[in-house]
């Protein structure tokens, strides 16, 4: 939101002598908060999953699938 709030600052006549430096704190700010969130989430994203099943598999069986047109028995 803070890169979002300079983006926007910079359009105000009284900042736009300033524009490309603000337009610079607000790409490197959007980069840096980035940059944490790969940190923090390529862990989950690349591992083996934790409970033993592979890709996308859900928990649930194929007879509880609300694609299997039938969800009387789930």
């Amino acid at each position: 939101m803070f890169a979002a709030l300079v983006r926007a600052a910079t359009g105000t006549p009284a900042l736009g002598a300033w524009a490309s430096w603000l337009l610079l704190g607000s790409t490197l700010a959007w980069a840096g908060v980035f940059a944490i969130y790969l940190w923090n989430a390529w862990p989950a994203r690349c591992e083996p999953r934790t409970d033993d099943q592979e890709g996308c598999a859900e928990p649930l069986g194929k007879q509880c699938s609300p694609f299997s047109g039938s969800s009387s028995h789930c």
